[in-house]
């Protein structure tokens, strides 16, 4: 069974673009446009990444934490503008990394494999005890 991922963009061409990539990866992209079907599928499924393109005008840390779930997933923020403080605010925030849209060719990629790592040594540290 392939692992899902996350993909909460109002953009269907970015959506489908970071599902292709999400893909190639071996993951199961699950895309919606907004915040409220996001919330839906995070009551219901659990999710090995969130990819999500928050909207210019948005708060980096208020977008984490509206995505936060209990079981710590993995979340990368998507952002057509390439900052480096929008960056450093991503991170400080919580997120698991930030990528530009669109991606440098393998970047998502790397990331995707890194959170995948994160959300399997975080379910053996919980199998465990930890």
């Amino acid at each position: 069974m392939l692992l899902p991922v996350l993909i909460i963009t109002m953009d269907t061409a970015h959506r489908d673009a970071l599902a292709a990539t999400t893909a190639s990866c071996g993951l199961r992209p699950v895309g919606c446009g907004t915040i409220a079907a996001a919330k839906y599928f995070l009551a219901r499924q659990r999710f090995t990444a969130i990819l999500y393109e928050v909207p210019e005008n948005e708060d980096l840390g208020a977008a984490v934490k509206q995505v936060a779930c209990e079981n710590h997933t993995p979340i990368v923020l998507v952002s057509r503008i390439e900052n480096w403080d929008s960056y450093l605010s991503a991170i400080a925030a919580g997120a698991f990394d930030y990528v530009d849209f669109p991606p440098y060719p393998g970047e998502l990629e790397r990331i995707l494999c890194l959170a995948l790592r994160d959300a399997k040594s975080s379910d053996h540290a919980v199998a465990q005890g930890a």
